[in-house]
């Protein structure tokens, strides 16, 4: 894993100013691709997948933080879960709150959203076919 710090110190000792850099639109990059950073990420795609697939059934738990996670791991653990997919974040709502992360703000979370909403491909299936595209 490399924080942004880390990404910057690698672009400074090669010379790179982004800021100088033509931006160009990232539009290869599907809608699941764009929210996993946040907390329910994972999950929201297990069951978009399994409804697209038409499987039942799907139980999925959006877990945050360390503490939530031992909880629910030991509720699995003990044959007392109602949940059959478990997806623990370490960082209370998820990675874009995470230590390396350059703000910290409920704010994160909304524009992850708008960021994933802004993506091309907004099925499973259509998000597979970009596999054959790259």
């Amino acid at each position: 894993m490399m924080s942004f710090e880390e990404l910057q110190v690698f672009l400074d000792a090669r010379g790179i100013d982004t800021a100088q850099m033509e931006d160009s639109e990232l539009n290869n990059a599907s809608y699941y691709g764009r929210i996993f950073a946040k907390s329910g990420g994972i999950s929201q795609g297990i069951v978009d997948v399994a409804k697209e697939m038409g499987m039942e059934g799907v139980k999925p738990i959006a877990m945050n933080g360390i503490a939530e996670c031992k909880a629910n791991l030991l509720r699995l653990k003990m044959g007392k879960a109602a949940e059959n997919f478990f997806e623990g974040m370490a960082c209370d709502g998820g990675c874009l709150n995470g230590p390396v992360c350059i703000t910290h703000s409920p704010r994160n979370v909304v524009d992850v959203e708008k960021y994933g909403n802004e993506a091309h491909e907004k099925t499973i299936f259509n998000t597979v076919n970009l596999l054959g595209e790259v």
